[in-house]
């Protein structure tokens, strides 16, 4: 796995347990909905990317 991905997706995994455990600590209940909205964004973006680069770096692909 690119070493730069997993710069990003470390970060933000440790932010979505610290969201979850402050309102848990706090007795307010999260928005799972928008967790989740925004995990399949994030990953519909990396398949997005990864595929084009791959399209990219194929010689003499369009």
């Amino acid at each position: 796995m690119n070493r730069s991905f997993l710069l990003v997706v470390i970060p933000a995994l440790l932010v979505l347990a610290g969201y979850i455990g402050a309102f848990h600590y706090l007795g307010i209940a999260p928005s799972y909905f928008r967790l989740i909205a925004a995990a399949v964004g994030f990953a519909a973006a990396a398949w997005w990317v990864r595929r084009r680069a791959a399209r990219k770096a194929k010689p003499g692909g369009r």
